[in-house]
């Protein structure tokens, strides 16, 4: 299912909450969004949605106006992302909450909330707590990634890889980022 949210709609959970209508509505639109995360709907986005939310004299505003892109994809397991850390969240129906691990990292962050947007500001204030316990200690915080990974092929694909290599004028590292980036760019079509 395709949903599309005036601009409004997308940002009433940012009004204060001081009508009971308010907060209804807010719960709905984080609803909706939870559903959108889930992969179980699609929120669309225009030119005419961005343009309105860039035009806010609010910071805050501007900075929340939903897109398609907010959302990693549409998956299965919701992902979040934050200072480049990504987490998978997962939904305990027996619990009623939503619980999140941040993947891309060997430190063990975790976090949890009962509707999305507690599982937003935990997931941020989890992420920024472990820069803080880091910092404290005198450590760096580990990187999401580096960047570089071994990766073991068959002696003949290796050879194949390093003649399409020269044959293009790049090292077989250029080689391989390009290929990998055609698939990736491939997939999310």
């Amino acid at each position: 299912m395709k949903i599309y949210l005036d601009l409004c709609a997308i940002q009433r959970p940012l009004d204060t909450p001081n009508q009971v209508r308010i907060v209804l509505e807010s719960e709905a639109v984080l609803g909706i969004i939870s559903l959108c995360e889930l992969g179980q709907i699609e929120l669309l986005s225009s030119e005419a949605l961005l343009y309105e939310g860039e035009q806010s004299s609010l910071l805050i505003r501007r900075e929340h106006t939903v897109t398609p892109e907010v959302f990693i994809g549409n998956r299965s397991t919701p992902m979040m992302e934050h200072k480049g850390y990504v987490a998978k969240v997962d939904f305990d129906d027996e619990a009623g909450i939503f619980h999140g691990e941040v993947i891309n990292t060997r430190d063990v962050i975790t976090f949890q909330g009962e509707c999305v947007n507690d599982l937003r500001i935990a997931f941020v204030d989890s992420i920024d707590d472990y820069i803080e316990f880091c910092e404290a200690r005198g450590e760096k915080p580990e990187k999401p990634f580096s960047g570089k990974f071994v990766v073991r092929v068959a002696p003949e694909l290796h050879q194949k890889i390093f003649i399409k290599a020269a044959e293009s004028g790049t090292s077989i590292n250029q080689w391989i980022n390009k290929a990998i980036e055609k698939e990736m760019e491939r997939e999310l079509i």
